[in-house]
């Protein structure tokens, strides 16, 4: 079976919630084939070296709840597709949210 990895796109985030139970939804677009999973990276600074956080997701997932965020921060996402070897997709576009 061949893995068409291709980097998931269109990643939207959207803040949502109370200012005291905020999250932020993200959707992308899968656009791969025979993925396992999709890893997504969150960071607070645009280069994704500080404050890293992964999720994963399982094959076929286009969205994702963080509910997991401080008030008034800015945190940056970008979202890979893996492989059942573990090869990662290219990165989607990154997008940034501002919490209340």
């Amino acid at each position: 079976a061949s893995n068409n990895l291709t980097a998931p796109s269109n990643l939207l985030a959207t803040r949502g919630g109370s200012t005291k139970a905020q999250r932020i939804d993200l959707s992308w677009a899968d656009n791969s084939t025979g993925e396992a999973k999709f890893v997504i990276e969150r960071s607070t600074t645009s280069d994704f070296t500080s404050n890293l956080v992964t999720y994963e997701v399982s094959a076929n997932t286009i969205s994702y709840r963080d509910t997991a965020v401080q008030q008034k921060t800015t945190y940056y996402y970008r979202v890979v597709a893996v492989d059942p070897s573990g090869t990662r997709s290219a990165p989607s576009n990154v997008v940034s949210v501002t919490t209340k």
